[in-house]
């Protein structure tokens, strides 16, 4: 074999583990242990098992590499600010559905959590939303559909689209 065919075969690898946002095999099992060590941690000093954006690692990988940023620089990836923006002061009670919310909001795919944020959070319209992520306005509106089915579907939340 030359070494172009290896290339080839290592660069597809890395191109379908960066698609499916998978680590490397041998990664695995340790990445899996420090996880686990990680929320037990969490779990210890917060009371709380931490929601899936808290946990850092392999749904981060490419953040730095394929996170866009709006032109004040904003990073459009961060989940984290989006916690922040669903967040309560300690001082008040938080009601069971904005907490299943933040959870169920958690659990979502980047590109619906970015969704979610412009439009639900930040009022933006499909159209100017969809230009900040780079997407239509179209598959913009076809998101929220399924995030609103999400949410709909959710026992806790559908309350909420009587």
């Amino acid at each position: 074999m030359d070494i172009l065919a290896l290339h080839k075969m290592d660069d597809h690898e890395v191109y379908i583990n960066a698609k499916e946002n998978k680590l490397p095999e041998w990664y695995q099992p340790i990445y899996d242990k420090w996880k686990e060590q990680f929320i037990a941690d969490f779990k210890e000093k917060y009371g709380r098992k931490p929601f899936a954006n808290e946990i850092p690692g392999k749904h981060r990988v490419l953040e730095s590499l394929d996170g866009q940023t709006d032109p004040d620089g904003d990073d459009l990836g961060d989940s984290s600010r989006l916690e922040e923006q669903l967040s309560v002061s300690d001082e008040e009670e938080v009601p069971d559905t904005i907490i299943r919310l933040r959870e169920l909001v958690a659990a979502m795919p980047e590109q619906w959590q970015k969704v979610y944020r412009l439009v639900f959070m930040e009022g933006l319209s499909k159209a100017k939303a969809g230009k900040k992520i780079g997407i239509s306005d179209v598959r913009v509106g076809q998101l929220v559909k399924k995030i609103n089915a999400a949410i709909a579907e959710d026992e806790t939340l559908k309350n909420l689209y009587r």
